[in-house]
């Protein structure tokens, strides 16, 4: 592997790093991605464009809550841009921040989750929106979460009592996502 850039000048308390393309349109960003940095000690994150061995500063977003526990991005309103899933497990809720490039993000709330349970990744499931895989550790399900105008459970899963750690991606060749 080798490094292709390497960048500096980094704030070293940001708790998350997400990449995806949250200000510009797909069809615009062929050659660049984006990074969201968000900063939990004080509340704010940062948008940063990577192209061309460059970073630069996108936007900074003031005001954001201090409590996030997880975080993930993906395709959940199903418009071709990345959006953002910020949870807090110490209330049970989760942000569904919508991408809308040129515009603030839409953000919608998503209550009465349980509090034990840890967000983990974005998956494709069927052929529609990208969707959460949720796994609660206290109890060994798996649950696979789907975002509209109100939250779908789409399938609920019995793992194994020893498994602490459950990845997605493409295994085995296959064409969907397991």
């Amino acid at each position: 592997m080798n490094l292709i850039q390497p960048f500096q000048s980094l704030r070293q308390t940001w708790k998350f790093i997400l990449a995806g393309n949250f200000t510009t349109e797909e069809a615009d960003s062929q050659d660049t991605s984006e990074l969201l940095f968000y900063d939990d000690t004080t509340g704010e994150s940062e948008i940063r464009r990577i192209s061309d061995n460059s970073m630069s500063y996108v936007q900074t977003y003031t005001g954001w809550s201090t409590t996030w526990s997880a975080a993930i991005a993906g395709d959940f309103a199903g418009d071709s841009n990345d959006d953002i899933i910020l949870y807090d497990n110490s209330t049970g809720e989760a942000n569904l921040l919508i991408s809308r490039p040129g515009q603030p993000f839409l953000q919608l709330t998503y209550s009465g989750w349980r509090k034990s349970s840890r967000l983990l990744t974005a998956v494709q499931y069927g052929q529609t929106k990208r969707s959460v895989l949720v796994h609660d550790p206290t109890t060994s399900e798996l649950e696979i979460w789907h975002f509209s105008d109100s939250r779908q459970l789409l399938a609920q899963y019995k793992l194994r009592d020893s498994w602490d750690r459950v990845l997605s991606g493409r295994f085995g060749g296959l064409t969907r996502s397991e």
